[in-house]
């Protein structure tokens, strides 16, 4: 199959994904909780077989709107496994309505402490350099027709040999060859373009590139530009 055969048959389901049916508890144990948010929980692992570590994503859909979130997140980084600036998944289980995700365990977690803490006070050589890995990263997605649409420093991940990857690819959305440009309100209020938040205005793979902005804000300043303001008027000020 072609380029662009594969294309004309791409939907929201980005590539077909397959799970285990197992219970992988038996061959994985938790060594800490790293963390939570929305549906998911983020464990610290360590394999049974020869210890390796691994950032585990255990994940409870209630809906299968966050089956679906779930599904197309592990499709993306599927498609984009060969890539070194896309967080790599080794394993999935699906196993009693229950979904695991076995991640690259990225040691110092996300970039959104780092720039808190710093505030103002990241290094310019520093930041093109984790602005340059973002945009290699965010390259692999475009080159495959896939928009993250949530571009923020929360979902871009650090490892203790600086290695800079994105992760979070729930909200990612396949273009295709029929349909190459989007309609769906999403990502965070902060860091949207405005295409996104007028909603009826169809958008395509841009949208990434004003959210890498304001993240590249984010780094230089220690937050997003209108963060103190209330959410309605973060809206009405970007849009203008």
């Amino acid at each position: 199959m072609d380029d662009q055969e594969e294309l004309k048959q791409s939907s929201d389901a980005i590539v077909p994904v397959d799970f285990i049916q197992e219970d992988p508890s038996r061959l994985y144990q938790i060594v800490a909780k790293l963390g939570s948010g929305g549906f998911a929980k983020v464990f610290l692992v360590k394999r049974l077989t020869d210890g390796a570590k691994f950032a585990l994503k255990f994940m409870e859909p209630k809906s299968d709107k966050e089956r679906g979130l779930i599904r197309n997140e592990l499709a993306v980084m599927q498609k984009c496994k060969d890539n070194d600036n896309v967080i790599k998944c080794f394993e999935a289980y699906d196993y009693k309505q229950r979904l695991w995700f076995f991640l690259e365990y990225m040691e110092a977690g996300c970039l959104t402490p780092i720039v808190e803490e710093r505030k103002g006070k990241i290094s310019e050589q520093v930041c093109a350099y984790v602005l340059y890995q973002t945009l290699v990263g965010l390259l692999s997605l475009h080159r495959r027709n896939i928009v993250h649409r949530d571009i923020k420093s929360d979902n871009i991940l650090i490892n203790r040999n600086g290695d800079i990857k994105l992760a979070d690819f729930g909200y990612a959305a396949q273009l295709t060859l029929e349909r190459d440009n989007r309609t769906t309100k999403v990502g965070t209020v902060c860091w949207m373009a405005p295409e996104l938040i007028l909603g009826k205005q169809s958008y395509d793979a841009k949208v990434d590139i004003w959210s890498f902005g304001i993240f590249a804000l984010e780094m230089a300043t220690g937050e997003p530009p209108y963060l103190d303001q209330p959410q309605l008027k973060v809206l009405q000020l970007i849009v203008t």
